[in-house]
């Protein structure tokens, strides 16, 4: 919640290269690539991923720590806590 009243936004884009999504402080913008994911659980990961760079952004006013950490954190809450996922899809308007 936190994420969504600082101001960030959420935009889908068709994508040239392979990324699947980033996060961009300036804009304070997540962009997904759907396209660019291998499966739902990947998307769902990805963008897990991405509002763990915004959250750390918000909160710790830094980039997170490494690719791999954020990717393991990501992994973790969405087998902890999957309806976290349905909370930001929802906030969002994401299908």
């Amino acid at each position: 919640m936190n994420i969504y009243h600082e101001g960030n936004d959420v935009v889908c884009r068709r994508s040239a290269n392979n990324k699947k999504g980033e996060y961009d402080p300036g804009d304070m913008k997540i962009i997904l690539y759907p396209d660019n994911a291998e499966s739902d659980y990947d998307l769902n990961i990805t963008i897990l991923h991405e509002f763990i760079h915004a959250r750390s952004h918000i909160k710790l006013d830094r980039p997170t720590c490494g690719e791999k950490v954020v990717e393991a954190e990501a992994v973790e809450t969405y087998r902890k806590k999957p309806h976290i996922l349905s909370l930001i899809k929802d906030i969002y308007r994401l299908k």
